[in-house]
């Protein structure tokens, strides 16, 4: 494993717990970004 792999696998252990909590407001919000921006169009 080199120094990247690491690196990745200390971030994804890090940061996907966080990302699961928010990823139901985040889909939300992406949802209706898009809606507005088909809208805009």
């Amino acid at each position: 494993m080199n120094n990247l792999d690491a690196v990745f696998v200390g971030f994804c252990q890090t940061f996907l717990p966080v990302w699961k909590k928010h990823l139901i407001s985040s889909g939300v919000k992406q949802k209706t970004s898009l809606f507005v921006s088909q809208l805009a169009e």
